[in-house]
């Protein structure tokens, strides 16, 4: 019963936040006869998921008054494992992570940069980066490099959480278009890139710092990112070894934070069930991380990244992101306090879908602003 109350719960916390922009979806997790859990996936319709777990809260509260500590310690553990944990496969190929959403009217763009990027010639680049304190703590990352003749000036385009790198294609196609090199990195933990974990940005920020560094020194960079990525890309910004060859920041759908992130996602999956998910769970899940990652969510503060960065920052934002809110886009346009700044906010467009509601105009603001930072 405990391990049922548990997954439930969890699948409620994950997918039932993201199901504001995909359809959705929800997990079992099975037991075999070595005790080792297995993803099996299943869609479930929201309303019938609600209300079973809604049964299983009333029938605890009825024996116990409230969720007992062994549950919610166990649904941290199942959330630490579902959020932080290496487990690409399963996000891509049973929750659906790696479908690319092509609704609005310029949508089509990004099956077009799919198609673009899968037939282009690409080179396979990598470097290693510590994962841990350990001595031989390290591990290999990968990222495909797509030269454009003679181009003296070099994009790096982060993915989402959890990617795929070809759900940043159809920038990629965009810079490509516009006379740039494009880099395109897994992260750590993502696609070809090992890692045991998934940091949002806290780690990450760093491997950008070893990419950047790996291209040629008489390139002029541009670093884009979206919704992870970008906030993975401007908390690079305000690191004291950010390279000077990098000339600006574009960032779309960026969080402002992780705790403010996770809290929202909890806001939305515990709303479904009449608040009956104890806050304190978030507190467990905040010491796991500490334990086992050595940071808090709390450090994970783009806001404070941004206010330490000088470099020109570029925001987008969809006014209808149901998943990273808007609001999230205003704070961190007004934390940036030195250096140029600009703003684009799309209305109607969910979340990453701001290219998909207003591509000439995305393509237009976007021509601008880096002509400013890297003249022709």
């Amino acid at each position: 019963m405990i391990l049922k109350k548990t997954l439930l719960l969890g699948s409620l916390f994950i997918f039932g936040s993201i199901s504001h922009v995909n359809n959705s979806y929800a997990i079992e997790i099975s037991q075999d006869l070595n005790h080792e859990n297995k993803f099996v996936g299943k869609q479930f319709d929201n309303t019938d998921l609600q209300q079973e777990i809604e049964n299983i809260l009333l029938s605890d509260e009825r024996q116990k008054g409230i969720i007992s500590d062994i549950v919610l310690d166990s649904l941290a553990e199942l959330l630490y494992s579902i959020i932080y944990s290496n487990c690409t496969d399963f996000a891509w190929n049973i929750v659906g992570w790696g479908n690319i959403s092509t609704s609005g009217p310029y949508g089509y763009l990004k099956e077009e940069g799919i198609t673009w990027l899968k037939e282009f010639k690409k080179k396979d680049m990598y470097t290693t980066v510590r994962e841990g304190e350990g001595l031989f703590s390290y591990i290999k990352l990968h990222a495909s490099y797509i030269q454009n003749g003679e181009s003296k000036k070099t994009v790096v385009i982060h993915h989402g959480y959890r990617g795929p790198t070809e759900a940043v294609a159809v920038y990629a196609k965009m810079f490509y278009e516009m006379g740039y090199n494009v880099l395109l990195p897994d992260s750590r933990a993502t696609g070809e890139s090992q890692g045991k974990n998934i940091t949002f940005g806290w780690k990450e920020k760093e491997d950008i710092v070893h990419w950047i560094n790996q291209l040629p020194v008489d390139q002029e960079v541009i670093l884009m990112g979206e919704s992870m990525g970008a906030a993975t890309v401007l908390m690079a910004s305000g690191l004291d070894n950010f390279p000077q060859k990098v000339k600006a920041v574009i960032s779309d759908s960026s969080y402002s934070s992780l705790d403010q992130q996770i809290q929202f996602l909890y806001n939305i999956a515990n709303d479904l069930v009449n608040g009956k998910i104890p806050q304190k769970v978030l507190n467990i899940l905040d010491g796991k991380v500490k334990k086992r990652l050595n940071f808090s969510m709390s450090d994970v503060s783009v806001i404070n990244q941004v206010k330490k960065s000088k470099i020109p920052m570029f925001f987008i934002h969809g006014e209808s992101d149901s998943f990273v809110p808007s609001n999230m886009v205003q704070q961190l346009y007004d934390a940036k306090l030195n250096g140029e700044k600009q703003l684009f906010i799309v209305q109607e467009a969910n979340h990453t879908q701001a290219i998909s509601y207003a591509y000439p105009m995305y393509k237009e603001q976007i021509k601008k602003f880096t002509n400013i930072v890297i003249p022709s």
